[in-house]
Formats: structure tokens, C-alpha cells, sequence
């Protein structure tokens, strides 16, 4: 469909990146926009955006100790982990939870049930949600369009997220 309106009436196409603030990294992100992926992470590499580990596991213990040092370093400055798959990110937040465990970030868990299964939640957990409540007993709970708020399960919005996700506060 995309591609019957895109001949029919053009498409527009942008070029200037507002999100990133070094010209080397702009000029990086045109580059991945053209195609050119070796010249992108060239520069990424010589401005060390990118580090490199010889396995997975390397890769999550690294990124989970610069968390760490990152959150000892600036502790009011909002983090965001990604990973390509859900099981990558489920060791992230697992890793990433027992540090803000361990540093009394975290209350008591409650353990309550998610459309993946039973999950722990603590006063003070972040939480994206990540769709929009489609059904009315969820609805009766408060969940909609991506925030919550109910007397049973009382969440407060994350300001230091910034309106790009829908994240909150676990408050009980």
C-alpha cells in the first residue's frame, strides 16, 4: 500500500537529526540512512559508541557493570537498556534489578500476574508498558493507553522519561 501511495504522490524523505547533537554522529546516522553501514560504525567506533565483547554474556556483564558505574556517577539521570530480543532483556532487567536491589532501591516484591506469567514488582521498579488495554477487566484495573492508575495496583509517571515511552513508577 505504502509503495502504490509513494508513487502516486511522492514521499518525503528527512535528512537533518535533531536527536544527536555531534556532527560526526549525525553525519554517522545519514550514513546508516544511505545504506552505508561501515562508514556509520566506523566513526561510532573512533568516538567509542560501540563496545565490543567476545560473547552475549560478556556483553550483558559489561553493559550491566557501565550501568552501574553510570548510576554511582549520576544517580538523578534516567537509564534505558534495549535489547533485540525479549529473552536479552529479561537478563538485563534481571541484572539490572539485583543492583537496585542491592543499593535499597527496591522495596518488598508482590507477584502479579502478566500476560507473560507471574512476575515480580517492588515499590520503586520502573515499568514500561508496552500496549494498550484492549480488555474491560483491564480497563476496570486502569490500564489504559499505556498508563496506569488504580487502587490496586497505584503507578506514578516517570517524568524523567520524556514522552517518547510510556513508563511509570510501581508505588503500594
Amino acid at each position: 500500500m505504502f509503495s502504490a501511495l509513494q508513487q502516486e504522490h511522492g514521499a518525503a524523505e528527512l535528512h537533518y537529526v535533531r536527536r544527536v547533537s555531534n556532527m560526526e554522529q549525525k553525519h554517522a546516522w545519514n550514513c546508516l540512512h544511505a545504506g552505508d553501514f561501515e562508514a556509520a560504525l566506523e566513526i561510532f567506533d573512533q568516538q567509542g559508541a560501540i563496545h565490543w565483547s567476545k560473547t552475549k554474556d560478556a556483553a550483558r556483564e559489561a553493559l550491566v557493570a557501565k550501568y552501574a558505574a553510570d548510576a554511582a556517577k549520576e544517580p538523578g539521570k534516567s537509564r534505558f537498556v534495549f535489547a533485540y530480543t525479549n529473552a536479552d532483556a529479561d537478563a538485563l532487567n534481571r541484572d539490572i534489578r539485583a543492583l537496585r536491589r542491592e543499593w535499597g532501591e527496591l522495596g518488598p516484591n508482590h507477584i502479579l500476574q502478566t500476560k507473560h506469567g507471574p512476575e515480580a514488582f517492588a515499590v520503586g521498579d520502573r515499568i514500561q508498558f508496552t500496549s494498550t488495554a484492549r480488555w474491560t477487566r483491564a480497563h476496570a484495573f486502569g490500564f489504559t493507553n499505556g498508563r496506569g492508575e488504580s487502587p490496586r495496583f497505584p503507578v506514578a509517571p516517570n517524568l524523567l522519561c520524556g514522552n517518547a515511552f510510556s513508563c511509570v513508577i510501581f508505588q503500594r
